[in-house]
């Protein structure tokens, strides 16, 4: 039940106002996986629960290493301002509207593959009515993405001469990876005939027509 007035925590030895109102809705990276260099948006969504404005919304959130902000979506709904550094978020000066809330979007990258936990701690999240017990927290993870290298085994060919074309894919993450593949030649260049088109793959199907290859592996651990 919703109390309309402060309350007071008991978690250190000073009474903290709480907010009985304002709450962290969510927190959540979309998408929820990428690639090493890629981006995902990390959401930090604050609540007015109650009957009456917000005013000096504010939280602050330490990104896990590794973890780099790049910009931030306009908070214009709340007012107030989001500041970025290197490894930080952080909004003040927001006012919400009786029973609303507003989210803060923020592009980041990641300069090294894993799962990366984001945690808004407890006792971050405040406004002029108190602060917010609870934190909240959301999972990135980053891996990185299957590698590709093509190469004929002759720079230079005769008309109709039959040379190989050696596709490699490499995947470098720990887990096994779906791979599919399309190679559309460029005009004038076709499949001999037979093709002789082969795999090194114990699963998959491999197609080859006139003028382009197509390959479903499956999942690959390569």
């Amino acid at each position: 039940t919703q109390m309309s007035g402060p309350r007071t925590s008991e978690l250190s030895p000073t009474a903290i106002p709480v907010d009985g109102w304002l709450s962290i809705g969510d927190v959540a990276f979309t998408p929820a996986a990428i690639g090493l260099g890629e981006t995902s948006v990390l959401g930090v969504t604050l609540a007015n629960d109650g009957p009456t404005p917000l005013t000096n919304v504010a939280f602050s959130n330490d990104l896990p290493s590794g973890n780099t902000p790049i910009s931030a979506a306009p908070f214009a709904a709340c007012g107030g301002t989001v500041t970025l550094t290197s490894t930080h978020v952080s909004f003040a000066g927001g006012t919400f509207a009786a029973h609303s809330s507003c989210t803060v979007d923020v592009a980041v990258t990641t300069s090294a593959p894993g799962t990366f936990t984001n945690t808004i701690p407890a006792l971050t999240v405040t406004s002029d009515g108190g602060i917010v017990i609870d934190g909240a927290s959301a999972t990135l993870n980053v891996f990185l993405r299957p590698t590709i290298s093509k190469t004929f085994s002759h720079a230079t060919a005769g008309v109709s001469e039959v040379i190989g074309l050696t596709i490699e894919v490499t995947n470098s993450h720990a887990d096994p990876a779906f791979i599919s593949l399309q190679d559309n030649y460029p005009a004038g260049l076709v499949n001999a005939t037979p093709s002789n088109a082969v795999w090194d793959w114990p699963t998959g199907t491999l197609t080859a027509t006139l003028s382009e290859l197509n390959a479903v592996l499956g999942y690959a651990d390569l």
